[in-house]
């Protein structure tokens, strides 16, 4: 009994671990496409207050 019980648990800790290692992929890569997006959003801020300038000239 105690054997099934110790092997089981093994069993959980490495799924958990696993799971574990796939949500920190998983955030990082969420972290990556907001960083990505901030830039994106920033540059095509720019460019618009450029364009508003070359427009009022």
């Amino acid at each position: 009994m105690f054997k099934k019980l110790t092997a089981l648990f093994k069993r959980v800790t490495a799924l958990f671990k696993r799971v574990t290692a796939l949500f920190k992929r998983v955030t990082a890569l969420f972290k990556g496409l907001t960083t990505l997006f901030k830039r994106a959003t920033t540059s095509f801020k720019r460019a618009a207050i450029l364009f508003k300038r070359v427009t009022t000239l």
